[in-house]
């Protein structure tokens, strides 16, 4: 199912209403700066043979909005539970552990260097919900590999699955200063056949047979 970036592309996943009612939740939450910098990941944990990715001179960084609330929009959760995970688990049997997700704001200044996530569970997912997305405002997820790059547009209501067994490698780039001061929303998670263990950035993992 997935494309040869290992990833595959869901339009207008959720119902408009239930859209918006996230979208509208997402936007009351408060959010607080997360700067991360990681010295000598380029040369192990995101090791690629790419010359046009990092090497391992250079270090992993990232700048990001965090919601202060995991919990914050109800809907969310509902969703999460009586509609993502039984999907997940209908196209990837085998899956057993999920992780709540992250709610993440995007906008000017944040950023994420290339990187993958093959550490934190065997499928990714991420769901955007925008209003208002420009071209040019940046904050492109794009994957990349020797054969070229794939960008993922910040469309409202995207759904986005990873086949992390194949460390697909992305980015987000740099949001302008020109963008809207609340660009768009990311709720970024893991699945794992086994649980993968719990992180005060990620969160925790949940066993749902």
């Amino acid at each position: 199912m997935f494309n040869e970036f290992n990833i595959k592309e869901y339009q207008d996943y959720f119902d408009k209403a239930v859209s918006e009612k996230i979208f509208n939740e997402l936007d009351e939450l408060d959010y607080e700066l997360v700067s991360q910098e990681r010295h000598g990941h380029y040369s192990h944990v995101f090791k690629s043979e790419d010359p046009n990715l990092p090497d391992d001179k250079e270090s992993y960084a990232a700048n990001f909005f965090l919601a202060k609330d995991r919990q914050g929009s109800k809907t969310f959760n509902e969703q999460f539970k009586s509609n993502v995970i039984p999907f997940l688990k209908k196209n990837f049997p085998t899956l057993k552990f999920f992780l709540e997700p992250n709610i993440v704001q995007i906008k000017e200044g944040a950023y994420f260097r290339a990187h993958t996530d093959a550490y934190a569970g065997d499928i990714g997912y991420t769901f955007f919900f925008s209003k208002g997305w420009k071209w040019d405002y940046g904050g492109l997820l794009t994957f990349v590999n020797k054969q070229g790059a794939f960008p993922v547009f910040p469309m409202n209501n995207k759904f986005v699955l990873r086949n992390e067994k194949e460390k697909p490698q992305h980015f987000v780039s740099n949001v302008s200063n020109w963008s809207k001061s609340k660009y768009y929303y990311l709720l970024v998670g893991w699945a794992a056949t086994t649980d993968q263990g719990d992180s005060t950035v990620r969160g925790s993992y949940y066993k749902y047979d």
